[in-house]
């Protein structure tokens, strides 16, 4: 995955949680932009688990990433309609 890519995903204004899937499925998902970070080289992603620890990922592993539908805000539907 390139670093613009990631960077993009990290720094979106308002932020979106994402998930990070690496080529060999691990699955990483990120609630908040202080959960994860990218070397400046680009080469290296660091993801901070929920549960305290960390993962370090090459950035060329990573072969997908989208938007967290789960995490997604839903828009309840109004009182008048």
């Amino acid at each position: 995955m390139s670093p613009e890519i990631l960077r993009k995903f990290h720094h979106a204004s308002p932020f979106v949680p994402f998930l990070l899937r690496t080529a060999d499925r691990r699955t990483f998902h990120v609630p908040h932009e202080d959960y994860f970070s990218v070397s400046p080289t680009g080469r290296v992603a660091i993801v901070f688990l929920q549960t305290g620890g960390h993962a370090t990922l090459d950035t060329t592993t990573i072969s997908e990433i989208e938007p967290d539908k789960v995490d997604q805000p839903t828009t309840s539907p109004s009182a008048d309609a």
